[in-house]
């Protein structure tokens, strides 16, 4: 039995049809590159693991505390070496040849502290046994002055067995209302404690020729070759002027002059007396006139010689 289906007559017409339609207008073929890619599946995140809002903050905060333990502490700010406890402030060192060159002799002021023990205003100590006192224009009378040196005194004598000899740099108590007595017992502590001063300062003060009298007193005492003296705008006359000039000229012992100080070369340097502004006229021709060859007798008498070469 055939199992072949014969189609009637109007089938096979449109089935050739369609053939004849097909070769003549072929469908286009779709490029593979335009056919789209289904999407790769992504895993969904799992929200049960994600941190809370809490988790985070205290996160923050523990590693916030192991960066400031890791990190050092920030030093406190450091006070000027030059601070004093007072609402004056301290003149800046002066930048002289006398300045550069004790700063030379003395190795400079890398050492530079502050005695905070007991401190004295205006009172300020450096290394090595040195100190200097700034009471500049503070309006001190002499009485002021006497309990200032007494408290200073006890400070001093305090730290005179650590450091022997004590020396000071500086002593300005310039623009004050200082007076013979106040002088005095400025004078009287430093030579009860042996101690040389550098520089002096006591412009613009009441100074009369008692002053001047402590003062000779002292450069003829003092340990140590005073490099400046200022003394001007001061009620000095002659007779003052000439007993400061007669100290100088004279201080010294066994044949060896004090004056004039020699620096680390071993070369003369003169000594900076200020004296302008006082009861003197004509001072220049006050030291020429005669009393030059008073001045070499003085020294001869003493076995110094007269020659500064």
């Amino acid at each position: 039995m055939c199992s072949h289906v014969r189609r009637p007559p109007e089938a096979q017409a449109d089935a050739v049809a369609a053939q004849a339609a097909h070769s003549l207008h072929p469908e286009p073929e779709v490029p593979v590159a335009s056919v789209r890619q289904a999407p790769q599946y992504v895993e969904p995140p799992d929200l049960r693991h994600q941190p809370t809002q809490e988790q985070e903050r205290r996160h923050a905060q523990e590693l916030s505390r192991l960066q400031g333990e890791a990190l050092p502490a920030k030093a406190p700010p450091v006070k000027p070496s030059h601070f004093t406890p007072s609402v004056y402030q301290r003149q800046q060192p002066s930048s002289s040849s006398s300045e550069q060159l004790y700063r030379k002799e003395h190795g400079g002021e890398q050492h530079r502290k502050q005695h905070r023990g007991g401190q004295v205003e205006g009172l300020t100590m450096l290394g090595g046994g040195s100190f200097e006192v700034s009471m500049r224009g503070r309006g001190m009378s002499d009485e002021q002055v006497i309990s200032w040196c007494q408290a200073a005194k006890n400070q001093l004598a305090s730290l005179s067995s650590e450091f022997s000899p004590l020396h000071a740099h500086q002593l300005n108590f310039a623009e004050n209302c200082l007076g013979s007595e106040g002088v005095g017992a400025i004078f009287e502590m430093l030579s009860d404690l042996k101690i040389g001063v550098r520089k002096i300062e006591l412009h613009r003060n009441n100074l009369t020729n008692g002053a001047a009298s402590v003062l000779a007193k002292y450069i003829k005492e003092c340990p140590q070759a005073i490099d400046e003296l200022h003394l001007s705008h001061n009620q000095l006359d002659r007779q003052g002027v000439l007993t400061l000039v007669e100290a100088f000229m004279t201080a010294g012992s066994r044949g060896v002059p004090r004056y004039p100080p020699r620096d680390i070369r071993g070369r003369c340097r003169p000594v900076w007396l200020r004296l302008e502004y006082n009861n003197v006229h004509r001072g220049v021709e006050l030291l020429e006139n005669g009393f030059e060859e008073e001045f070499r007798r003085l020294r001869g008498g003493k076995g110094f010689p007269c020659q500064y070469a």
